[in-house]
């Protein structure tokens, strides 16, 4: 397995062979793209985006874990969802009975994810986007910044983080929000499923989740990437022994049980992540 700065490089390489393809033939490298039933405002210059260009869906194997977990009515919440990559095909596979909140920080995804859901109107009513960081306390001292985006082209890593290449974005109009605040507030809807990727602040999200995690026990599909914790001054140990205190279990996108302790960094590359699903 590769670590996340490997894929950035390889994804660069394949992004300016295309975009020198496509400069050839006068088409622009930014636009509205129409993939597996979904339209899509892109900038092939963008890891996340062109991933969507390329394989019509960001992580695929991912993707095609959840479609098969996810039923027509299932309340979903997407907590890092960048521009839309999954709360988009979360928000179709749901259904007009189904519900998405999805949780979403920088003003650089969250404008785009705002624009994604609004290309995609026939289904997309079931979508609620909140401009928020999620975490523990709200007296937490939170960052200004936070990566959003994977420049693929290159100069534009400027301001990047030194291990996975992600560019820092603002918080400007981010709000700060617990989410057993939120889950209360709404008089303890249903939820199905969580979706959690955002680079370190895991254990934040889920100890302010307490409530939610104990009375919905809903599935989750997160990304382990260890080597981040370390920057918000936690180990990955206790992110599982969080995990254990809500007595979930383990499993790969493949559907293969592992085991929910440090055997799993053997799995993990060094500077890379892997996608879980926890039940």
């Amino acid at each position: 397995m590769l670590s996340t700065k490997a894929k950035i490089k390889l994804a660069g390489i394949s992004s300016k062979v295309i975009r020198t393809l496509r400069a050839l033939s006068c088409k622009s490298n930014h636009g509205i793209f129409l993939r597996k039933g979904i339209k899509w405002e892109l900038d092939l210059t963008d890891g996340i985006d062109f991933s969507i260009f390329l394989q019509g869906v960001f992580e695929p194997e991912t993707f095609h874990t959840y479609k098969k977990l996810i039923q027509p009515g299932f309340t979903i919440l997407d907590i890092g969802a960048n521009i839309g990559a999954h709360t988009i095909h979360f928000s179709k596979l749901t259904g007009e009975n189904g519900k998405v909140i999805a949780f979403e920080p920088t003003d650089y995804a969250f404008k785009k994810l705002c624009k994604n859901a609004s290309l995609n109107s026939e289904f997309s009513s079931n979508l609620t986007l909140i401009q928020a960081l999620l975490i523990d306390e709200i007296n937490d001292n939170i960052p200004e910044s936070i990566p959003s985006r994977w420049p693929l082209s290159a100069g534009d890593s400027s301001n990047a983080h030194p291990i996975h290449l992600g560019v820092f974005e603002s918080l400007t109009h981010a709000k700060k929000l617990r989410l057993d605040d939120w889950y209360l507030e709404l008089q303890k809807p249903k939820v199905n499923l969580i979706k959690i990727d955002v680079d370190g602040f895991e254990i934040d999200v889920l100890k302010g989740a307490k409530h939610l995690l104990n009375e919905q026990k809903p599935i989750l599909v997160m990304e382990f990437a260890p080597y981040v914790f370390k920057e918000r001054g936690y180990s990955f140990e206790i992110l599982i022994d969080l995990l254990k205190t809500h007595q979930y279990n383990c499993s790969l996108p493949n559907g293969k049980s592992i085991p929910l302790d440090n055997s799993l960094l053997q799995l993990i590359p060094a500077g890379g992540s892997i996608n879980v699903v926890l039940k």
